[in-house]
């Protein structure tokens, strides 16, 4: 069609992965078993709203993953629910797993790379109440969910991701002074530091036990993701920038050696003072990330240098309402993988955040991640132009054009 747009591959080789990514409790609806619910419901939790039915992705998966083929995407990274599969200790649902299996199966009859994470910040209610990640049985209790979970999905998955943001915590600890954010992996903020260390130290002891029980059981690529930033200091503020980086990254990314990727996620850059997050002066979005052109490319190359392991892109995106802007974003984090790939880096897909207008947890339905566009009375879905425009660049890719 004459005066249409080129479609520009970013020169990616076409195995790269181009997909859309989601987790359960956002966008399923109904997780009635899970900490996040119970916590929404109850009077203090700070939160907007409660989750409700969301986008009832739960019944609705064929058809969403039938869109994203259709869209163009090659692939698509989604959350199995703990509190699904094993609702109460020691009891676990077939029918759940069974669920979960037919998920990545969808995927794959249409051309489509699961990556399925096996918790993104939800847990089972009953773990919550014996104190979540701060819980020294509950490393032992994840290992046999992931071999129960690993097995149910056999080779349908194309790799595992075992935690969503384990570092968490640590970087809520830094960032929110005091503010009640929620119980993020099952324990509520704000963290004394003797709880976000714990947090973290049982969390690394969990994925560690989650990696050994999937090779066990599967030959699938294993990681886990991060939620990394360019931090930039304040003037004189270099140390501590050093600070938060060992703290709230390169712990991390050091469990992560040995691993076969890192899963890296970056909305932004941080301004860092002396006693921590700094708000920027020029404009931001509502979670306060200014507009980071380079921040994609430096965390992914810092990620690689301190694991040693390659690298998925597991989220990127923006929750500004513009989505001409988040098109120039996506354009720009397409173009910062390129240049890690021109380097010899090894960096295997980008997973867009969000796939969905979803449930941002404590915000409720207010921000605007998702790519396509959700009327929650009729559950209609629409493609926004960005959704449009990044299925062809993956459609693009995947054809070598």
């Amino acid at each position: 069609m004459a005066g249409a747009r080129a479609v520009s591959t970013f020169g990616l080789p076409s195995n790269f992965v181009v997909g859309l990514a989601t987790a359960g409790h956002q966008v399923e609806g109904g997780n009635t078993h899970s900490d996040w619910w119970e916590f929404e419901l109850l009077s203090d939790s700070g939160c907007c709203e409660p989750s409700g039915s969301a986008v009832e992705h739960f019944t609705r998966y064929a058809e969403d993953i039938a869109l994203f083929a259709t869209l163009g995407y090659s692939g698509y990274r989604f959350s199995v629910e703990w509190s699904r599969i094993e609702p109460h200790e020691g009891a676990f649902d077939p029918e759940m797993l069974e669920h979960y299996r037919k998920v990545a199966a969808t995927c794959r009859e249409h051309g489509l790379f699961p990556m399925v994470t096996l918790s993104h910040f939800s847990l089972p209610a009953w773990l919550w109440r014996r104190g979540g990640w701060t819980s020294k049985e509950a490393p032992a209790m994840f290992r046999r969910f992931v071999a129960k979970t690993t097995r149910a999905l056999g080779d349908y998955a194309g790799a595992f991701c075992t935690l969503n943001e384990p570092n968490l915590p640590m970087n809520a600890f830094y960032d929110r002074n005091g503010e009640r954010f929620a119980p993020v992996d099952g324990v509520e903020m704000p963290f004394p530091m003797c709880h976000a260390h714990l947090a973290r130290d049982i969390q690394l002891e969990a994925h560690k036990a989650a990696v050994e029980a999937i090779r066990e059981h599967s030959n699938v690529p294993v990681g886990m993701s991060l939620s990394l930033h360019e931090l930039v200091p304040y003037e004189g503020c270099d140390a501590k920038v050093a600070e938060v980086r060992t703290e709230c990254e390169d712990v991390f990314l050091e469990a992560a050696r040995g691993d076969d990727f890192v899963g890296v996620q970056n909305y932004g850059r941080k301004l860092i003072g002396q006693n921590g997050l700094m708000k920027w002066d020029g404009p931001t979005d509502f979670l306060g990330y200014d507009h980071a052109p380079h921040a994609l490319e430096r965390c992914i190359r810092h990620a690689i240098e301190v694991s040693g392991a390659a690298c998925y892109v597991t989220e990127h995106g923006t929750c500004f309402p513009d989505d001409a802007y988040r098109i120039k974003v996506i354009d720009e984090g397409m173009q910062n993988v390129a240049d890690c790939l021109r380097d010899g880096l090894d960096v295997r897909g980008y997973f867009h955040w969000c796939a969905f207008d979803g449930f941002e947890w404590r915000l409720g339905y207010r921000l605007s991640f998702g790519i396509i566009g959700v009327d929650r009375e009729t559950q209609v879905r629409s493609p926004k132009p960005s959704a449009i425009h990044l299925g062809k660049v993956a459609s693009a890719v995947r054809s070598g054009r």
